[in-house]
């Protein structure tokens, strides 16, 4: 458990920023430092319980290449992407497989190494296709490189050109059938991805969901979208770098509190920055909930909808989504927000049948 207990350092992180297109809304449409002996056995015993690769240079040993040599020879570094907790990203090539990934790299050292391994062992308990998926790691020279899946667009991008793609002229005029239809997929599958994280056993924590952090897994070239497998998801999870396993047990009951004042301040939520910090999952509701203000245009703190008058087709399950996204963030009664899986299992009413578009 105590593990993946936070670190002391507060981190409000500037997170991922890929380039992307218009193109998603559619596809949604068609569903070396010497170490010594204390260190190298600590790097062993993670690489047998994560899969984390670390070599030893201190015998300098010329038929053992370094990790950094191992990356240069087996990856081509096509693009930054940018920053996310702790650490910058880049989209390469691997030489061998040709196929594109993404390698996130964290500058450690004694004092971090314990809160940068965190990010490891979270992203390997979660292998998931909830999540984006993890498939190495290794440590060099007090770097620490993790080689992930690659998902070229953000939901950020997606908020940002959504209005445009469906020609609303602002935020206040209503959505089409066709782009609530999308919107409604988009959260119902990032509902489910939290949902993943909060019935792990432990418990996962996010702690910084954001737009950012919400990746677009797009299909390969040439396949189309209405031909997929049913276990092929557009959403996943990223970012584990603030993620923190969560005990009642413990985290309420002891003084071995959440660290404080963790995530990105827009999304969240008031009792995170309280003290004592006696914070739990519903921190993540609380987060989705922003997440599904901006990705339906909702202001949370008003009791009408101008935009969706009772004659519109869609006032119905707007009104009823506004009213779901309101208890998410409920405070100070913060545990009185709704689980992930009840707003699921309202998702018929407030989501519209697909048979109307």
């Amino acid at each position: 458990m105590r593990n993946l207990n936070d670190s002391n350092t507060t981190q409000s992180n500037e997170l991922l920023q890929p380039t992307v297109s218009h193109s998603l809304v559619y596809s949604q449409l068609q569903i070396n430092d010497s170490v010594n002996s204390e260190q190298l056995q600590s790097a062993q015993q993670l690489q047998s319980n994560v899969g984390l690769a670390y070599t030893d240079n201190s015998e300098h040993d010329s038929s053992i290449k370094s990790s950094k040599t191992y990356y240069q020879d087996h990856f081509k570094k096509l693009e930054y992407i940018g920053r996310g907790s702790y650490g910058t990203v880049h989209n390469v090539v691997h030489k061998l497989d040709d196929q594109v990934y993404a390698i996130k790299t964290i500058a450690t050292n004694d004092q971090n190494k314990h809160r940068d391994l965190r990010e490891v062992k979270c992203l390997a308990k979660v292998r998931s296709q909830y999540v984006v998926q993890y498939y190495h790691s290794w440590l060099d020279n007090n770097l620490l490189y993790i080689q992930l899946e690659y998902c070229p667009q953000s939901l950020a991008k997606v908020l940002a050109d959504k209005q445009l793609t469906f020609g609303r002229q602002s935020p206040a005029e209503p959505m089409n059938v066709y782009e609530y239809y999308i919107t409604c997929e988009i959260f119902r599958e990032l509902l489910q991805s939290v949902q993943y994280l909060h019935d792990v056993k432990p418990q996962i924590i996010h702690r910084d969901l954001n737009p950012n952090n919400v990746l677009i897994n797009l299909p390969l070239p040439n396949i189309q979208v209405s031909h997929l497998s049913g276990e092929w998801r557009f959403i996943k999870i990223g970012d584990f770098g603030l993620a923190t396993l969560h005990d009642p047990n413990v985290h309420y009951r002891t003084d071995q509190w959440h660290t404080r004042d963790v995530g990105t301040v827009h999304y969240q939520a008031p009792e995170v920055d309280t003290k004592p910090p006696m914070y739990g999952h519903k921190s993540d509701v609380y987060s989705l909930a922003k997440i599904g203000a901006e990705l339906f245009d909702l202001a949370l703190h008003v009791s009408t909808l101008d935009g969706y008058p009772r004659d519109h087709v869609l006032n119905g399950s707007v009104v009823l989504l506004h009213r779901i996204l309101q208890s998410m963030v409920s405070y100070p009664l913060w545990n009185n927000r709704p689980e992930c899986r009840e707003v699921l299992a309202e998702y018929n009413e407030w989501s519209i049948d697909k048979s109307v578009l």
